[in-house]
């Protein structure tokens, strides 16, 4: 038959001690076993890929976060240094400029232009992401993908304005009709701007 320990034993010092060592290592590997458990998170995720080898290959996260800050870069670049910002100014400045001397022909084009220029760097951005060696490579590629989805965003909110420039008619017509409308416009635009240039009319407006 066990024995029952008394309780006069059981509650002696040397008792307590050893009941307060086991409860400090029982703490002690469930922390181990939590640090791993944080380690294993960190490196791994469900497709079984190991993250922490720098071989291209990133995680949805750094995907994302990297498409994110590439997003917003047409906007924030320009104020990331005195010279970006006298850059993008001048770029601003010029397409302000074309768009006042030729009443507005050249505007469907500058449209065009902003959406093609951002669907190349879309695409040049996932190519790089398939064939990247590198982590950085990786966030690079996905830095360009969000930077061309950006552009490609800033160019169709500015569609309606640029046909209406233009003397089109927008009644009706959404944002992605009326990107298309300025593709369709572009060839016309170059035209129409070319002739305004050389007519001398540029100047006179």
């Amino acid at each position: 038959m066990q024995q029952i320990m008394p309780i006069y034993q059981a509650a002696s010092p040397e008792a307590l001690k050893n009941i307060f060592k086991n409860k400090q290592n029982d703490d002690n590997v469930n922390d181990n076993i939590f640090e791993s458990l944080k380690d294993k998170i960190k490196s791994k995720t469900e497709d079984k890929f190991d993250y922490s080898i720098d071989d291209g290959k990133i995680s949805t996260i750094d995907k994302v976060s990297n498409f994110v800050e590439g997003l917003f870069s047409p906007i924030t670049s320009m104020f990331s240094s005195p010279l970006n910002f006298i850059n993008g100014g001048l770029m601003i400045a010029a397409a302000a400029g074309l768009t006042i001397a030729t009443g507005g022909a050249i505007a469907p084009l500058l449209i065009a232009l902003g959406v093609g220029g951002g669907l190349l760097q879309v695409a040049s951005g996932i190519y790089g992401a398939r064939n990247a060696k590198t982590d950085d490579e990786a966030r690079a590629a996905w830095k360009g993908i969000g930077s061309g989805t950006g552009t490609i965003g800033i160019s169709v909110l500015g569609s309606k304005s640029a046909l209406k420039g233009a003397g089109v008619n927008t009644q009706g017509m959404n944002y992605f009709t009326s990107t298309v409308e300025c593709f369709k416009l572009a060839p016309s635009s170059i035209t129409k701007s070319v002739t305004i240039f050389r007519s001398g009319e540029a100047i006179i407006n």
